[in-house]
């Protein structure tokens, strides 16, 4: 059996994206029992992952103010020993974290050295690099041996993965809100008081993210609407007829399910994904939320209560990602594994 390492961290400052399409390349990569799989950070992870998890001791346990991104060079010898002891066959990094030197200098300890990136390219000295973004085929990796670039490769939840063609219903009325984990720019509060005054017709839903402060949880309880804590996102997309939204990850998901969508961008690690979905017509652009106007938002919800408008977004969403990504990467690693090394995908 191949022992395979998921070196992430999560937190209220990181998406919770890195976790969920790491769990779920995790399922796919263990779902044959020819491999098992342990995480491998410095923060906690929820009490449910079923995952064997070791934590490191360089750079502490996260305080309750959320783990902040850094460098984790520091971790190397560490990492060393964690490796050689489990007799780790493969290592996979998921770390914004992680440069270039972090893959060189664990690059003799291990067979397999994978890298899932968000970026538009480097000069990582590993045998596969995971970029599944949309806009992952112009990036550019150089000489790395196996480079799986493109929608073909979106890392998604296994619920997220081969979905039925969306049924857009005539009205819209349910609108759901998402920010993700955590919601420090108070996204959800600032769309609840564009909406209060100017629509009033319609029901909002707020996805309460695992990391929200329970005095926030309280505003948001102010205002009429329906709060969702540990939601299933997949049911909710299927219940909701708009949702508003961070640019991250979920607007894969998204898509996938045929969800019409008004994005946001948050952070500025969602630019590359938020301007590929507005680009390929899979969202309406909202812009960088630190310009909101609540009155532009107000006509962009406006204009999506066509249902020609909806049905045309939902259609293009669905043909635009691919809902397989996750079993192809984890195919391309087993057979690297195995010996049977790819090329260039």
């Amino acid at each position: 059996m191949k022992k395979i390492a998921i070196r992430l961290d999560t937190g209220p400052s990181i998406g919770l994206g890195h976790l969920m399409r790491c769990l779920s390349l995790a399922e796919r990569l263990t779902e044959d029992h020819q491999a098992s799989v342990s995480f491998l950070c410095r923060n906690r992870l929820p009490q449910e992952i079923s995952y064997e998890v070791q934590y490191l001791k360089q750079g502490g346990i996260a305080s309750a103010e959320g783990y902040q991104v850094s460098g984790i060079e520091d971790e190397v010898e560490e990492m060393k020993q964690v490796l050689q002891e489990c007799h780790m066959d493969c290592l996979i990094v998921d770390h914004y974290g992680a440069g270039d030197e972090y893959f060189k200098a664990l690059r003799d300890w291990v067979s397999c050295l994978v890298c899932i990136d968000d970026g538009m390219g480097r000069r990582i000295p590993a045998d596969i690099v995971v970029n599944g973004n949309l806009y992952g085929t112009k990036a550019d990796y150089g000489s790395v041996p196996i480079q799986l670039l493109g929608g073909t490769y979106i890392l998604l939840r296994k619920e997220f993965q081969a979905f039925p063609t969306r049924c857009i219903r005539s009205r819209l009325q349910k609108v759901y809100l998402t920010s993700g984990g955590a919601d420090p720019l108070n996204f959800c509060q600032r769309i609840l008081q564009a909406a209060e005054q100017q629509l009033p017709k319609l029901q909002f839903h707020v996805i309460v993210g695992a990391d929200f402060e329970l005095d926030y949880i309280k505003t948001l309880e102010m205002y009429p609407v329906t709060l969702h804590q540990n939601a299933n996102m997949r049911e909710c997309m299927l219940d909701a007829d708009l949702f508003v939204t961070g640019g991250g990850s979920t607007l894969y998901e998204l898509a996938i399910t045929g969800t019409p969508s008004i994005s946001y961008i948050l952070a500025e690690d969602q630019l590359h994904v938020a301007w590929e979905i507005w680009k390929e017509g899979c969202s309406l652009p909202g812009g960088r939320f630190s310009a909101f106007d609540e009155q532009e938002f107000t006509e962009k919800i406006q204009s999506m209560g066509a249902v020609q408008a909806r049905t045309k977004m939902s259609q293009k969403a669905q043909e635009t990602v691919c809902g397989d990504g996750t079993i192809n990467v984890a195919e391309q690693i087993k057979a690297f594994l195995g010996g049977k090394k790819g090329g260039r995908k």
